[in-house]
């Protein structure tokens, strides 16, 4: 499983298991909250408000509050499941250390995008941008890692190609609705997959992905 299968890492799987879910809940109940919220019109970042609209953090009341709080405390937990993926011996070859860094670099932007929400203008494009780069780029090196592992591992290495690929493609599309809403869940998707087999794998203890 992990080095030494300490218990740190063992538990941070989990975190990476549960973070999606909580993100997506608080995604959710935002929208809830927010009846002026379109779907094929907005995008996820518009239910914290505008650049022009103020205060930074509860520029359209509840719904604001829900999308941050989120964005912190799910960055706050994809970190420590980055931490602990970094410290376990998966994905322990170049490629795959390469990935888990922009994995950990991705969480920490996810972290950012609650920091600098949509009412901070350009700083938050910046960073949003930078999320939903760097999240498919570390699964596809992660992925890469695994297929150089051969065996049983290759399989679980174009898994997450593909996964990356989905990851990525929403936003290379031409759809015929203005907001961006609809391809970050479809790109949320992937992400959420991808959280869910490698947190498991540091949970339960299964064969690490390292290539020779």
């Amino acid at each position: 499983m992990a080095k030494k299968a300490r218990p740190f890492i063992k538990w941070t799987g989990l975190l990476g298991i549960v973070m999606p879910f909580l993100m997506i809940g608080f995604i959710l109940a935002a929208i809830s909250q927010a009846p002026w919220w379109s779907l094929t019109d907005n995008s996820i970042s518009r239910l914290a408000g505008g650049p022009d609209d103020r205060p930074f953090y509860s520029a359209r009341g509840a719904p604001s509050i829900l999308l941050n709080a989120g964005l912190l405390l799910c960055g706050v937990l994809g970190t420590a499941f980055g931490i602990g993926l970094w410290r376990s011996d998966l994905f322990d070859g170049g490629w795959g250390k390469t990935g888990k860094g922009l994995y950990i670099a991705a969480v920490v932007c996810l972290y950012l995008v609650g920091v600098f929400p949509l009412t901070f203008g350009d700083i938050h494009t910046a960073v949003s941008y930078t999320l939903f780069i760097l999240s498919p780029a570390s699964m596809a090196m992660m992925g890469i890692e695994a297929m150089l592992t051969g065996g049983k591992q290759r399989s679980l290495g174009w898994l997450l190609v593909i996964l990356a690929i989905l990851g990525a493609f929403p936003f290379f599309v031409i759809w015929p609705w203005n907001g961006l809403a609809i391809s970050e869940f479809i790109a949320i998707v992937p992400q959420t997959v991808f959280a869910i087999i490698v947190g498991a794998r540091l949970f339960v203890g299964l064969r690490p992905a390292v290539s020779k």
